[in-house]
């Protein structure tokens, strides 16, 4: 899963590859960086998409643009597979296989963090106990969703429905209702912010009286982590409207369960996570769980700018993410797009 907020291994496959086919992918910033220039520039790049105008707006080089049904164009390269000409790429798999072992995104020392739960320690606890039958819907911004979608390990035949386009606080409730609803009422999980889930909690009494199967895992950091971290890193942590000692407060999530008569659930540090997330996972009807995140949980690893040598800040290519590497093993890793049997 390449992007600004990605995953290494999938970043330096993407940026080393020759060819990217982009299906219905409308190549926004969270997906190529902020320097469009530096997307993918070794690859030849075959961009499908219904809408001619989405394929013409793009300000990089496409040098195959089909305007199309995704549908269509999927099942015309199917029809047509005995003319495609396989090529050796044993020495290409091998080191995208490589990459993915040696960059995961799930840490061992997120595991051991002993103040509060850690973010990535949550979704890897997730990932082991959802099926494939069940539903995940991150909520609408933040590290609920950006860390979702980094790094919890799909299962074949698991739906996940996300709004990343949008980011709209609120979506986790009225998400989780429909896609819960829409499949019969499958087990379905909601990772959500504090600040988020508090604009429809409403709708908390149509989980209740349906008895819906929705485990809403609730990312409590005492307010707006997103927008701390932006005041914290451009503003000298001036924070402003974005925790309790900036004028905003949030309700305990466990007491609004208690007045919807729906399960409760606390979590307050990595010890007790997989025993917890079991015990919501396994409950027959809702659960709204209360996750005592470590303060200031980071996003890593995710795109960000530098100092060039005049002093100013400048965008990094996708492929050069934070925490920065060693310069000598960052080449090392971008050596691969010159070899011939990719």
């Amino acid at each position: 899963r390449p992007g600004a907020v990605g995953q290494r291994a999938a970043n330096f496959a993407q940026q080393n590859s020759d060819l990217i086919l982009i299906l219905g992918a409308r190549l926004d910033l969270g997906q190529t960086g902020y320097s469009h220039e530096n997307f993918a520039r070794m690859a030849k790049k075959i961009m499908v998409d219904i809408d001619q105008k989405e394929i013409n707006k793009m300000d990089m080089t496409i040098d195959i643009p089909v305007c199309a049904d995704v549908k269509e164009f999927i099942q015309e390269i199917i029809d047509q597979e005995s003319a495609i000409i396989s090529r050796e790429r044993s020495k290409w798999w091998a080191r995208c296989r490589e990459w993915k072992n040696k960059y995961p995104v799930i840490l061992p020392e997120y595991r051991k963090e002993k103040n509060g739960v850690n973010t990535y320690a949550l979704i890897d606890a997730l990932s082991d106990e959802m099926n494939e039958d069940d539903l995940l819907i991150p909520g609408s911004s933040g590290t609920c969703a950006e860390i979702t979608m980094q790094a919890f390990r799909i299962k074949q035949g698991m739906r996940i429905f996300n709004s990343p386009g949008l980011g709209a606080m609120g979506f986790g409730i009225p998400a989780a209702i429909g896609g819960c609803v829409a499949s019969g009422k499958k087990r379905t999980v909601c990772i959500d912010g504090d600040g988020s889930f508090q604009m429809n909690i409403q709708e908390l009494e149509t989980v209740r009286r349906l008895n819906l199967s929705i485990k809403f895992f609730i990312l409590n950091n005492s307010g707006y982590a997103s927008i701390q971290a932006t005041q914290r890193t451009h503003f000298d942590s001036h924070f402003v409207g974005s925790n309790e000692s900036s004028g905003l407060t949030l309700p305990d999530s466990l007491k609004i369960a208690g007045a919807y008569d729906i399960k409760a659930v606390k979590i307050s540090g990595n010890q007790e996570l997989r025993e917890k997330v079991r015990e919501a996972m396994e409950h027959e009807g809702p659960v709204i769980c209360d996750v005592e995140v470590t303060p200031n949980q980071f996003t890593a690893p995710r795109i960000s700018s530098a100092q060039d040598e005049s002093g100013k800040m400048v965008s990094k290519p996708i492929e050069d993410l934070w925490p920065f590497l060693d310069r000598e093993e960052f080449e090392r890793n971008m050596d691969v797009s010159q070899d011939d049997d990719k």
